[in-house]
């Protein structure tokens, strides 16, 4: 369940006797009150409040754009996350100069919605555990941040363009 986290404070004794569990971040009394010049708290419309935010949303390009899982059997899996999780097979693509197949799939277009990318290596049919992950990929306002940030991982970081 998501909430609003600015509506949910005068929800918060309901919630509590409901049986939700309440993040320690979520407190009453950890939410502040904008001040006046002169000291005194004033109250803030939380309707303004929740456009600021959702100006902010809207404007941040920041986002998981995809994770990549390499498999032994493509269409077993392809099965498990289209029947069992409800995604959809957005593309697929056959590289054999490379030796390997990509099947893309979401619960909506690649542009505007994660993407589990799976890779099926040609001649592998299993991996153990732990060692099927390639990457994840996200986006970002400032590539020069990022390369920045590579200092710190080195060899981790791949950008795409």
């Amino acid at each position: 369940m998501l909430l609003d986290y600015l509506n949910v404070y005068p929800v918060m004794p309901q919630l509590q006797s409901s049986g939700l569990r309440t993040c320690k971040l979520v407190k009453e009394e950890s939410r502040s009150r904008p001040v006046s010049a002169a000291g005194n708290a004033t109250e803030a419309s939380v309707s303004t409040t929740q456009e600021n935010i959702l100006d902010w949303v809207k404007k941040d390009k920041r986002r998981m754009l995809h994770v990549v899982y390499r498999v032994g059997d493509m269409d077993r899996t392809i099965k498990f996350y289209t029947e069992c999780l409800g995604m959809k097979l957005l593309r697929k693509r056959d590289i054999p100069e490379e030796r390997y197949t990509n099947a893309f799939l979401g619960y909506g277009p690649e542009d505007s919605h994660f993407v589990v990318e799976l890779t099926y290596n040609y001649g592998v049919d299993k991996y153990d555990i732990g060692s099927a992950f390639g990457h994840f990929g996200i986006a970002v306002d400032d590539v020069s941040f990022c390369e920045f940030t590579n200092q710190a991982v080195d060899d981790l970081l791949v950008i795409h363009f």
